[in-house]
């Protein structure tokens, strides 16, 4: 297929580095001089306030990484110049990185109608936010993305049209200029956070809440081992309802995930079964027969 592109602070740790990050309007920077990973920028609207990161993750609703597919990423700032928003029993804090596959943000659009057929960060977006984006929301998010183009290597780039262009018209967006790129400071935020937290799987090892300072990622990196309350999205490869059990594919997991019967809810019993090609949410628990999923629902 072409490609369509385009501080976790642990409750139970006190081994955590305590940071501020201010990300302050990106188009005329300000490098804060006393602390080698800060940055201080000011936005370019004079009665705009700081946008401050306190600590980042990888939001929960992203998925697990597989190099051989194609992501749209966002972080998190701002909407309506408040650092929290909710959204479907979801929170997101500023500094929250949303990372989904293609196929699942252009599965999740189909049948809408976008601004434009190659709308790749608003297709993101309205995955995650149920709308398309408009200036009288006022997000401000930063985009990037996984690809490559045939018989090239996939590579994160970090430019999107929709979220890192200041436009009067059809944004609230001065913290960003017009080059559809990201500061550099910016960028380095979200490659830390890529590096040691996503591609190694390493955000999986953690509770969802649990957030982290950035100083932390240039030193932790314990075994990507997936954190029992983490909730993975599959697909059903096979369920066989006689023997009571199946399969479910997971991105970035290199084999399928054994699932039994006594481990899918909402349904009877005796009656539980999984359909081929449904999606589902589940937990996870490594066995010594290897993965297995928990508390299995249809989405």
């Amino acid at each position: 297929m072409a490609s369509r592109h385009n501080s976790y602070v642990s409750t139970s740790s006190s081994t955590w580095i305590s940071e501020n990050i201010d990300l302050c309007g990106l188009a005329y920077p300000k490098k804060d001089e006393h602390a080698e990973y800060t940055g201080r920028f000011m936005s370019s609207g004079p009665n705009k306030s700081p946008i401050t990161i306190e600590t980042t993750r990888i939001h929960p609703d992203s998925d697990r990484f597989d190099q051989t597919k194609d992501y749209i990423g966002l972080i998190f700032y701002l909407r309506k110049g408040q650092s929290i928003y909710q959204f479907n029993d979801k929170e997101y804090k500023t500094g929250d990185i949303v990372i989904k596959s293609s196929d699942r943000v252009f599965k999740e659009t189909e049948g809408k109608k976008p601004k434009k057929p190659n709308y790749i960060h608003g297709r993101l977006f309205y995955t995650i936010f149920g709308h398309w984006k408009h200036k009288k929301h006022g997000f401000v998010c930063g985009g990037f993305s996984y690809y490559g183009k045939k018989n090239q290597s996939k590579k994160w780039k970090f430019n999107s049209g929709t979220l890192n262009t200041m436009n009067p018209k059809n944004n609230d967006d001065t913290y960003h200029n017009t080059d559809r790129t990201l500061d550099n400071f910016e960028e380095k935020i979200i490659q830390k956070a890529i590096t040691h937290l996503y591609e190694n799987h390493q955000w999986l090892s953690k509770h969802p809440e649990d957030r982290i300072h950035f100083k932390t990622l240039l030193y932790h990196a314990d075994p990507p081992n997936v954190h029992p309350d983490r909730e993975l999205r599959g697909t059903v490869k096979s369920f066989d309802s006689n023997r009571g059990y199946g399969f479910i594919e997971c991105i970035g997991f290199k084999e399928n995930i054994f699932v039994h019967y006594s481990e899918i809810v909402g349904q009877p019993f005796q009656r539980r079964y999984l359909n081929k090609n449904d999606t589902v949410l589940f937990n996870i628990i490594h066995t010594h027969k290897g993965w297995q999923a928990k508390n299995v629902r249809s989405t």
